[in-house]
């Protein structure tokens, strides 16, 4: 009980430091010591799994928007899609490998790329904001102002809709 209770309470310190150093040493109250290494960490069926499930996950969304979506990558500069990391969690192997080669999505694959780590229009604004970026990232996305207004009209539609939609419903004419 008391060595579980040590690691509930060193947990989050002990896998930072297993992925920042790449290995941890740990030494239990009942004097056993444990040295695990990131390598051999990486390679535990859980954690594979855990990679696993996000790529699964990834593909699911992106299968669940319209097709067309697809079609307009080959438009874009780099010809692939740009996966933003952020959060806590964002350099953690099995989330960088999120941005990395491709991910086949309704039969087709489609390159991916890891967008840039720090915005150069945040740069410009405050580059000592650099490293708290991971875990803001999104916060600041949302607040930044006229994000959309600055960036102009889509250049496409969910499934290139050729005319405006019809709202479904039960219409009564008035008297």
């Amino acid at each position: 009980v008391n060595v579980r209770g040590q690691l509930e309470l060193t947990i989050r310190e002990l896998k930072e430091t297993l992925f920042n150093e790449e290995y941890v040493y740990i030494q239990l109250m009942n004097e056993i010591e444990v040295y695990v290494e990131l390598e051999e960490f990486l390679e535990l069926k859980p954690v594979r799994d855990f990679g696993t499930n996000l790529k699964n996950m990834m593909k699911e969304v992106l299968e669940s928007i319209d097709a067309s979506w697809v079609n307009s990558i080959e438009a874009t500069p780099s010809r692939s899609l740009a996966v933003a990391l952020t959060g806590g969690g964002s350099e953690l192997p099995m989330v960088k490998s999120l941005a990395e080669g491709s991910i086949r999505v309704n039969g087709k694959d489609v390159p991916v790329v890891r967008s840039r780590q720090f915005p150069n229009w945040l740069r410009e604004l405050d580059e000592n904001l650099e490293s708290d970026y991971p875990r803001i990232a999104v916060s600041l996305g949302g607040a930044r102002k006229r994000l959309i207004q600055n960036e102009g009209q889509a250049a496409i539609t969910g499934g290139d809709v050729p005319r405006p939609p019809v709202l479904g419903g039960y219409y009564q004419k008035g008297v």
